[in-house]
């Protein structure tokens, strides 16, 4: 008998945002590849806060961290036949 399944979030539940974000607000994306994967690993290990992490983003893009979050947010897209699956 099943009695947990595990998902992971980001590219399961929901559309890896951080990465379609990232395409369409760094041009030169690939040349900065390993500043925002290292970011991301810090943000995910706590080794920085959520609001560092927006910041430094902000800095990349000259958005406020307020603006970045809700540009984040708005590009999640929800995987609604894994949300289907996790009704079971």
């Amino acid at each position: 008998m099943i009695k947990a399944i595990i998902f992971d979030n980001a590219g399961v539940i929901m559309s890896e945002a951080y990465w379609l974000w990232l395409e369409k607000n760094i041009p030169n994306l690939e040349e900065k590849r390993g500043f925002f994967i290292d970011i991301s690993h810090k943000v995910d290990s706590e080794t920085i806060t959520p609001t560092e992490f927006l910041e430094y983003l902000g800095k990349e893009t000259n958005k406020t961290a307020a603006q970045v979050k809700k540009e984040l947010f708005n590009t999640f897209i929800l995987n609604e036949a894994v949300v289907e699956l996790m009704k079971r």
